[in-house]
């Protein structure tokens, strides 16, 4: 895959993504905020794009930047990249990526707090 369609695609859910942060950044974060229908929207638009970034991220970005620098092998599992782009100085923490979507998967209530520092 070519970088430039890489970098495209992300670009979108980058912007994306940031158009929803900043509504999320003008709610009051209570409880209510995940009772409204139109904040409930804009959370789930910050999680699907966060997930989509990771996604498209792990799946075509990571290998491609691999390849270029001879360091891909097809048979690496996404752990074993994330631990390469770690030991190469790409990423700070494979571990923190983990969490990261783990934590958009499992607690939405969590995700407002990656949300403020995305």
């Amino acid at each position: 895959m070519i970088l430039e369609d890489v970098y495209n695609v992300l670009d979108l859910h980058f912007k994306r993504a940031d158009q929803a942060v900043a509504e999320i950044l003008q709610m009051p974060l209570n409880a209510q905020i995940f009772e409204a229908f139109e904040s409930i929207k804009t959370i789930d638009t910050f999680i699907y794009r966060f997930s989509k970034i990771q996604d498209y991220m792990g799946e075509k970005l990571f290998p491609t930047i691999l390849d270029m620098l001879g360091e891909y092998k097809s048979s690496m599992s996404f752990k074993d990249i994330l631990n390469k782009l770690e030991r190469l100085e790409i990423i700070q923490s494979s571990k923190q990526w983990m969490g990261f979507r783990e934590i958009l998967r499992n607690d939405p209530e969590k995700a407002l707090d990656v949300a403020r520092i995305f």
